[in-house]
């Protein structure tokens, strides 16, 4: 685990943070290859890696201090298991509201069935983790962002085939200089970041 400054002092109840990408420079696929970000404080964002990262690997990260959201968040954990619902504490507005996660992995379980994660708002109350299989531990830090009044969130779900390598959404209308798109879960690194067969 280590820590990093946000560089300057953001108000934790309407901040959120948003991963970028991270950078490995390692080989072969292990524990190192996941990275889990986490608001500890309003001045501090904890980053933890399971087990030892490569000499110069790197994560990129942003924190938003939003006027007007509001923001749940939390950490848990996958041991054992293949998916967790977790309560929120504040019921959300599911039209303006979304889920973002990261997550660091056990390297043990390295077939990408246990060690990729799906996050899901699953209504007002209550989000989902999950996975197809119930090897290995998962370290998993969320947040759900509840938008200011005027915004509002879509949610997807895309499945594939085995021949698709890419796929067209349509969205309800957005005003494309206003809107972005967001994953639930932060990226990986390594060789799971597009450079083998998942």
């Amino acid at each position: 685990d280590t820590t990093a400054p946000i560089g300057g002092t953001v108000n934790l109840s309407s901040s959120f943070l948003i991963p970028l990408g991270y950078n490995n420079l390692g080989t072969t696929w292990g524990s190192d290859d996941f990275v889990r970000l986490r608001i500890l404080n309003s001045t501090t964002v904890g980053v933890r890696v399971y087990g030892v990262a490569e000499p110069n690997d790197n994560v990129s990260w942003e924190v938003v201090d939003m006027d007007g959201a509001f923001v749940q968040r939390g950490v848990t954990g996958l041991n054992g298991t293949g998916s967790i619902v977790i309560n929120l504490t504040t019921p959300v507005d599911m039209s303006t509201s979304f889920l973002t996660a990261t997550y660091a992995g056990d390297g043990t379980a390295i077939q990408a069935n246990a060690i990729l994660i799906k996050g899901e708002l699953l209504n007002s109350t209550a989000i989902r983790f999950s996975r197809n299989s119930s090897v290995g531990a998962m370290d998993i830090s969320w947040e759900v962002v509840q938008l200011p009044g005027g915004s509002r969130s879509q949610r997807f779900v895309t499945s594939f085939t085995n021949t698709e390598t890419n796929k067209s959404v349509t969205v309800d209308h957005i005003n494309a200089s206003k809107g972005g798109a967001f994953s639930s879960t932060g990226p990986s690194a390594g060789l799971s970041w597009g450079s083998t067969d998942f």
